[in-house]
């Protein structure tokens, strides 16, 4: 477990720290202490998502008087059952992803779709943000669905990280 602790360089906010983050269904949680102040960060949240990290990068920012740009603000899409039904199906990331060519399918779950993680069976909400985007509150991601001449492709990044990775929808069980 002590393993999971980050050291962070003093360049970032000039100040060097100790920092550990984690989330498990059900809960996230993020922890930070400063090499030569004592100034402990510490958040928890109910929700099975990345915005605590986001929040500390935050108050850290702020603490140190650094530059920083506040969390996106999501704002809810009017989409239509029929605009969200069209993304329905299985869809494949590859070996660069954090679960090494995982699968999710997506299904209509109303005024929204259900992203169902086929690792664990996990159920990530997504919430329509625009025609084709959607935001994934429980790992804190965007995704953007963009149609080419070969199918659907599904873009997802995880708020705080720069990688967008690449799903393909794929023939059920395919």
């Amino acid at each position: 477990w002590g393993l999971g602790w980050f050291h962070r360089a003093p360049d970032a906010f000039g100040h060097g720290s100790v920092r550990f983050n984690g989330r498990s269904p059900g809960y996230s949680s993020y922890l930070e202490g400063f090499d030569d102040e004592d100034l402990p960060i510490v958040l928890v949240s109910n929700l099975y998502d990345y915005a605590p990290t986001v929040v500390a990068e935050g108050l850290a920012a702020i603490a140190w008087d650094k530059p920083h740009e506040p969390p996106a603000r999501i704002v809810p899409y009017p989409a239509t059952t029929a605009a969200l039904a069209r993304y329905e199906g299985v869809y494949q990331f590859g070996p660069d992803f954090h679960v090494r060519n995982g699968k999710a399918t997506l299904k209509l779950a109303g005024d929204h779709v259900a992203m169902i993680w086929d690792a664990g069976g996990v159920v990530s909400p997504l919430f329509p943000v625009g025609p084709g985007k959607f935001f994934d509150p429980a790992f804190w991601a965007e995704l953007e669905m963009v149609d080419g001449p070969q199918g659907t492709t599904m873009k997802y990044r995880s708020f705080g990280f720069p990688t967008v990775f690449e799903a393909r929808r794929i023939k059920d069980g395919g």
